[in-house]
């Protein structure tokens, strides 16, 4: 993928080398022809700027930046930003996958989940949180076609919320200071028909059968 100080000398090269056969051809009105022509190659270059401002170039994601157009090349159903030190913060960005399916930001620093709301991730059906600082998971009942998620290892105490994911299937809530854990897990079965798979052990040696 071209940067753009490279795509500006390349239309800038094309726009001189076809001026320059102008000026050794026997055309008429060479220099009107040439002005044109380097005016068109500078509307280019405006466009392109203006572009890149509007749709911003580069996504910035944690220490990593993702060039926008690899976005738009292809649907892209599946991020993985597996241990990145990412913070909250960094998944401002995240909404650029619209068509997003699959998202593990595992083995990360995030505490909240507020991009979530914020950037509407609803076509989410895959959801990887493990290992992080999470406290709340309120924002999760916007993501009405989860079907998998993974919340191990962090500091939620309550997962009441997840009783409205009605097409959850898989749960991992496991080595979190859950109160009430059992019944917050009744409570989610109750609303949850399609929920099979569920890991609530509070600790790394201990295992609940439900």
């Amino acid at each position: 993928m071209f940067n753009f100080d490279f795509r500006c000398s390349i239309i800038l090269f094309i726009a001189a080398s076809i001026g320059g056969v102008i000026s050794m051809s026997n055309i008429e009105n060479k220099s009107l022809i040439a002005i044109i022509i380097y005016t068109i190659a500078f509307i280019i270059i405006i466009v392109d700027i203006l572009i890149c401002l509007y749709l911003k170039r580069y996504i910035r994601i944690g220490k990593k930046r993702y060039l926008l157009w690899d976005f738009f090349k292809r649907p892209r159903v599946k991020l993985t930003l597996k241990g990145k030190d990412l913070i909250s913060d960094d998944m401002k960005d995240i909404n650029i996958v619209k068509s997003l399916i699959y998202l593990d930001v595992s083995y990360n620093l995030i505490s909240n989940l507020s991009f979530i709301k914020q950037y509407k991730l609803e076509k989410l059906r895959i959801l990887n949180l493990s290992h992080n600082k999470i406290i709340a998971i309120d924002e999760l009942v916007y993501l009405k076609n989860l079907e998998e998620l993974h919340l191990c290892s962090n500091e939620i105490y309550n997962i009441i919320p997840l009783s409205n994911l009605c097409k959850l299937s898989c749960l991992d809530v496991s080595r979190n200071p859950v109160r009430n854990l059992l019944d917050s897990i009744d409570n989610i079965l109750e609303n949850n028909p399609n929920l099979k798979d569920i890991r609530c052990s509070r600790t790394l040696n201990e295992y609940v059968t439900l």
